[in-house]
């Protein structure tokens, strides 16, 4: 029994292990969400924001990303001439840039929201199936009696933690748990 539970403890350490290496994920940051922190602007404003990409999942695996506006395309347009956006592993800040223009005669208290979806793109050439990872970020709108918009925060292309230090962390950490599991078992 007790080579059983071992045996299944190691395959799952194993299974871990084996999986961290193959995470492959992006993020997009905003300043702008529901419900605290809307956009507000007046009735003729126009303001640039931008959404950030990051990919801070992989240390080694660079992915291209194509963005489309899927929602709010009467106030919002992407500036960007490429809708197309490289983002280098371990990075975060690849900005899209989009303007945001409130027409003259939209009434007070209107409410708007800006979807923005993107999709990455496979790799040509690759020999292996790929899943491709799609996220929308969206961001509300509103047409208020005071403008806020918020300063941008600069971003500088930073390198992330190595995917070989976040397989040391994650083996540090199972074998601190696995100890403690075992010095548990013990006293009883």
């Amino acid at each position: 029994m007790e080579k059983t539970r071992r045996g299944v403890m190691l395959g799952m350490f194993l299974l871990v292990l084996l999986s961290i290496s193959f995470v492959n994920a992006f993020g997009i940051a905003v300043s702008y969400w529901e419900p605290n922190n809307q956009l507000k602007l007046q009735p003729g404003d126009s303001v640039d924001i931008t959404f950030r990409l990051q990919n801070m999942a992989s240390d080694d695996e660079d992915i291209t990303l194509r963005a489309e506006l899927i929602e709010g395309a009467e106030i919002a347009t992407i500036t960007d001439q490429s809708k197309e956006y490289f983002v280098p592993a371990g990075v975060e800040g690849v900005k899209t840039n989009i303007r945001v223009t409130i027409p003259e005669s939209v009434p007070l208290g209107t409410t708007y929201k800006i979807a923005v979806s993107y999709t990455q793109i496979a790799e040509e050439g690759s020999q292996m199936v790929q899943l491709a990872t799609k996220i929308t970020q969206n961001i509300p709108v509103i047409v208020g009696e005071e403008t806020i918009v918020l300063v941008e925060p600069e971003y500088i292309l930073d390198e992330g933690i190595s995917t070989n230090t976040k397989i040391i962390l994650s083996i540090l950490a199972l074998l601190i748990i696995a100890a403690f599991i075992y010095f548990l078992r013990r006293r009883k």
